[in-house]
């Protein structure tokens, strides 16, 4: 049966529950990997070293190849599942994936194995995009919210779990069997989707075809910026590895422009992306980049120079950050079903955020039990946004722009994490060799939490804004 409201369709959900259930779980399957192919990546770096030869280039394209594509991608992922379909978009992106799984396992050189890590980048690309996007059409009110909770504490057990994991496999079997597994996974989740075909056939699609010249734009500017950053996290940024990467960018970013202004359905929907509510949620995954992110990525760093421990003992130490986020987004999801509306959590997971990060860089130093504390209110913080903030997103779009919704706020969230954990470590990493870790981590800690303040202090104010863009032709999902 189709629900009509004022200016809207809503699709029918699928009758069986068992099926949305198998779609559920075929998602969340799918999510756990990405995370676990970054770590695990980053983990085995050493004996990837040892088999194929120290090659620091062609190490670092293994790891931040696949980080350039997933964030470059995602967008023209969810753009082609609102015209494609979001079960085929999210069944080729996972082939991609489990064919540059097998080709990774495979690789007797650095050449194929980071040509096989691109490719995997953009597989998982459609698997972050349109699996939201997927879990949004299959349910709806408390429910989806659930899911979407279920979601961001799955991406948290990989997170939190995935270090540890890559390492005992690397360590039992060899490093090319984590891709091994990740291409187990992803076929099982594939193979589950399958059984899903129903539940997506009365889909609404966007108008007109894909905008591809305007995808490879688009893709040009993110992959042009994030290898710029890349470039410039060593330390230096006036050199041709970060100047020409910014001068493409910028060309990728005139030419797109000009495209957008011709074409009668661009690629970028403005009028979605300006949308106050919209917005502010966008920016909500901003600050949790400038928070959560770079002190995840350089906390374990600051405790080995601080304290002089071992690097098990500084990832065991991360876990009072990253193990909130395996239970709060199921609080998260409690809370919106029962008594709160979504931009209110949201909210007060900004605020936390906020403060946990600069509590950390404030308490840089101190005694362990200290830092343990605050450590655990920034992963508070950012269990309560992660899966909350994309189906709020997702409920204020469009149904038949689900898709880019998605792939729009998986490009912030990726591109804003590389961004400012670049920028974090171009100031911290060489103060490791200088023997005063502590100082750099509290002055650029203080300057990256005042960043996500700023963006905080943004996102709260336009997601309580009344102002709503009504030529998109909608009304919000989203709770009041």
């Amino acid at each position: 049966m189709i629900r009509t409201s004022p200016g809207r369709t809503v699709v029918p959900r699928a009758s069986r529950p068992g099926q949305r259930y198998r779609l559920a779980a075929a998602v969340l399957i799918a999510v756990f990997v990405v995370p676990l192919s970054v770590s695990g990546t980053a983990v085995a770096l050493a004996d990837i070293a040892a088999a194929l030869g120290p090659d620091p280039v062609g190490q670092q394209w293994a790891l931040n190849g696949f980080n350039i594509t997933f964030a470059a991608s995602t967008l023209a992922w969810g753009s082609l599942a609102d015209r494609i379909g979001r079960w085929r978009s999210f069944s080729l992106g996972g082939a991609i994936f489990i064919g540059a799984s097998i080709v990774s396992f495979c690789a007797p050189d650095y050449l194929l194995l980071d040509a096989a890590r691109i490719l995997a980048g953009i597989g998982a690309g459609a698997i972050f995009s349109v699996g939201s996007a997927l879990l949004s059409l299959a349910f709806s009110g408390p429910e989806r919210a659930r899911a979407f909770s279920l979601m961001g504490a799955v991406a948290g057990l990989s997170l939190a779990s995935g270090p540890t994991l890559s390492g005992i496999v690397t360590q039992a079997v060899g490093w090319n069997h984590i891709f091994a597994i990740q291409g187990v996974l992803l076929i099982l989740s594939v193979v589950i989707m399958l059984t899903c075909r129903d539940i997506t056939r009365s889909e609404p699609r966007a108008p007109g075809a894909f905008d591809w010249p305007a995808a490879l734009l688009f893709f040009g500017v993110i992959a042009a910026l994030v290898s710029a950053f890349v470039a410039g996290s060593s330390g230096t940024w006036i050199t041709p590895g970060t100047l020409i990467p910014v001068a493409i960018g910028g060309l990728c970013v005139l030419g797109l422009i000009l495209r957008e202004r011709r074409v009668r359905v661009p690629l970028l929907d403005f009028r979605l992306i300006g949308r106050p509510r919209f917005l502010g949620v966008t920016l909500v995954v901003v600050v949790a980049s400038f928070s959560f992110a770079s002190c995840v990525t350089y906390v374990p760093s600051l405790v080995q120079a601080a304290w002089g421990v071992s690097p098990t003992e500084s990832g065991l130490f991360v876990m009072f950050m990253t193990l909130p986020t395996l239970g709060v987004p199921l609080v998260a999801g409690f809370l919106v079903g029962r008594c709160a509306a979504p931009r209110t959590v949201l909210a007060i997971a900004v605020v936390l955020m906020v403060l946990g990060s600069a509590a950390i860089a404030g308490f840089a130093g101190s005694p362990p039990g200290v830092l343990a504390a605050v450590m655990v209110v920034l992963g508070i913080g950012f269990g309560l946004h992660a899966g909350l903030v994309d189906n709020e997103a997702l409920a204020v779009a469009p149904e038949n722009n689900a898709g880019l919704a998605a792939g729009w706020i998986n490009t912030i969230r990726v591109g804003s994490e590389a961004v400012a954990v670049s920028l974090f470590g171009a100031v911290f990493i060489p103060a490791l060799a200088r023997a005063d870790a502590v100082t750099a981590f509290r002055s650029v800690g203080i300057a990256s939490a005042v960043i996500a303040l700023v963006f905080g202090l943004v996102s709260i104010i336009t997601m309580y804004s009344r102002r709503e863009d009504v030529r998109i032709g909608t009304t919000d999902r989203s709770e009041k």
